[in-house]
């Protein structure tokens, strides 16, 4: 009798011990397919090519937020450059149709340029930006050029490394942004790309090209073309 007591006493064990293995193994399927729904989120580019665009409004008020006057456009030149630009392109960043971020690049015939790049403020920290620029550059066949600033605060050092684990290298020759309106001084930056080799090669065009192109801005005489 002490026996079968026994058994009888380790079966109402045994069917807890299962059901808490059941628990568990559910908690984890769970988290899995939670963590799993979330890689799948695959972000899309929707490029902006009128002012009239459902996405113009939403990616300007991120444009304005995320960058101070002396680095980015007014909105003036800025839907000037989108409704007139081939070279330019403003794309919306979509995940299941939704906003959540932008990036504003210029094609030229050997290099690409990226100008500008954000993500929603609320949505930083979920890879998206990582998965954006990978996506970019798999879609593409030439280097590319990145502005940053210098590393002297602890977010554009963060900004930097964000770069770096993404493939891309600081640019060892001197640098500056042009203004973006006259009178506004040259601003000391960093330039990344993932192919180093070609940009040392190629520097001085890279450069000018993207002064002309970019900025509108003529080395030659140091001033802004109009």
């Amino acid at each position: 009798m002490l026996l079968t007591r026994r058994s009888e006493d380790a079966t109402p064990s045994a069917e807890k011990e299962k059901a808490y293995n059941k628990e568990i193994i559910s908690v984890h399927l769970h988290f899995f397919i939670t963590f799993a729904n979330k890689l799948s989120i695959m972000i899309t580019f929707h490029r902006i090519s009128s002012i009239a665009d459902n996405y113009f409004n939403t990616m300007a008020m991120l444009y304005k937020s995320a960058f101070p006057p002396e680095q980015r456009r007014s909105m003036g030149e800025l839907e000037q450059e989108i409704m007139t630009s081939e070279r330019f392109h403003s794309c919306a960043l979509l995940a299941k149709n939704e906003f959540v971020g932008f990036f504003n690049y210029w094609q030229f015939d050997t290099f690409y340029f990226v100008e500008h790049f954000a993500i929603n403020t609320e949505l930083r920290g979920k890879k998206l930006g990582s998965q954006t620029l990978k996506l970019f550059i798999d879609s593409i066949d030439f280097p590319v050029l990145i502005e940053v600033d210098m590393p002297t605060t602890a977010i554009a050092a963060r900004r930097i490394k964000f770069y770096e684990k993404e493939g891309f290298h600081i640019v060892s020759n001197d640098y500056a942004q042009p203004p973006y309106r006259p009178l506004e001084l040259m601003l000391p930056m960093l330039l990344m790309t993932n192919n180093e080799q070609f940009v040392s090669k190629h520097f001085d065009y890279l450069k000018e090209t993207v002064y002309k192109e970019v900025y509108h801005y003529e080395t030659s005489i140091n001033q802004r073309s109009t």
